[in-house]
């Protein structure tokens, strides 16, 4: 088996602890005043499979995925039968346009391996969702 993706997490803040990982603030939305605006966070990517080196990247995509706002680098990661499992820990500062599904893609190689919403909300002057 080749390196599979099982997991994708979004979070605030991330501290490391006697060799346990705490993940702070996991989110899917992002709530904005005003555009353009920028979100700094973290992007946990777990990995499992058979042994070997792998890389994986990250893109990501406008709301309508006509345009990459960021593009991370390769970043390398081992697999082996001791540890079949590997988190990959990114912090990224997310440039923001406008209100909308925006698309992070992961890729694994060089191949996409799958394409993860962010929902950005824009928050009306009275503290509700616009």
């Amino acid at each position: 088996m080749s390196a599979t993706l099982c997991s994708f997490i979004l979070c605030d803040d991330i501290n490391h602890d006697n060799g346990k990982f705490n993940i702070i603030g996991v989110f899917f939305r992002i709530h904005v005043m005003s555009y353009p605006a920028r979100k700094r966070c973290f992007v946990v990517l777990g990995w499992y499979g058979d042994e070997g080196k792998h890389y994986f990247g990250l893109k990501f995509h406008n709301p309508d995925r006509s345009r990459i706002l960021l593009e991370m680098s390769s970043y390398p990661f081992e697999l082996a039968s001791r540890r079949p499992y590997s988190n990959g820990i990114i912090q990224v500062d997310l440039p923001l346009e406008m209100e909308g599904i925006y698309w992070f893609e992961v890729l694994l190689d060089g191949e996409s391996r799958g394409l993860f919403p962010v929902f950005v909300e824009t928050v009306g002057t009275t503290g509700r969702l616009a």
